[in-house]
């Protein structure tokens, strides 16, 4: 999921939106939809100052739906910007009833890697939650401070080009972060299966 931000270079408003193939595919679905007749800001904008007067950039790419809140909120903190995620793009998903859903039975969860980790840990004769746990510490990079935009008019121009550079530091940043956290990860179960080997050879030798 690719989370992008659309700028009004007359107004310097900035939205913000999520799409699964291309931020320009997506924009021209709102410029389509300007002319239906549906109400939204971005569709006033549109029509007032023309297609013409927005630029698309792209600020981020999700991995999954939490990720995406997660940079749908740092875009509009940083930006002041608008969601559109609801803004409608067509007239048949309004008129009508909403068609009913069916719930579908719940799923167990799977157990996750960490969790067939621990049981092996049990089973060696500790549960293994102060090397989790210490490991996890470890794990967790910390989240670079996001840069603010300084509050007041510049040319339409020069904010573009503001947004566009820390768009790539905060997409740089989000990239170092996801390659230390792999890194400690990869760390961490290493120290666990390290743990289980030497339990492992512990009782066999008790054993002999």
């Amino acid at each position: 999921m690719i989370v992008f931000t659309i700028i009004n270079e007359v107004t310097d408003q900035v939205y913000v939106a999520t799409t699964g193939k291309t931020p320009k595919a997506r924009w021209k679905q709102f410029v389509d939809a300007a002319s239906l007749g549906i109400k939204a800001k971005i569709y006033d904008d549109i029509l007032e100052h023309g297609a013409e007067s927005f630029s698309v950039a792209e600020f981020g790419v999700a991995m999954d739906r939490e990720h995406s809140r997660e940079l749908l909120d740092e875009a509009m903190e940083q930006y002041d910007a608008i969601s559109l995620q609801g803004v409608k793009t067509s007239l048949d998903t309004i008129v009508g009833e909403t068609p009913v859903r069916k719930a579908t039975p719940a799923k167990a969860p799977k157990p996750s890697s960490m969790d067939l980790v621990k049981q092996a840990l049990m089973s060696a004769g500790t549960t293994g939650t102060a090397v989790v746990s210490q490991a996890k510490t470890a794990a967790k990079p910390k989240k670079a401070a996001a840069p603010k935009i300084s509050t007041g008019r510049a040319a339409s121009s020069s904010k573009e080009k503001r947004i566009k550079e820390l768009i790539a530091q905060e997409k740089l940043a989000r990239e170092t972060a996801q390659k230390a956290k792999a890194s400690a990860e990869a760390d961490e179960m290493a120290a666990i299966m390290a743990k289980i080997d030497s339990r492992a050879t512990s009782s066999y030798r008790r054993g002999r």
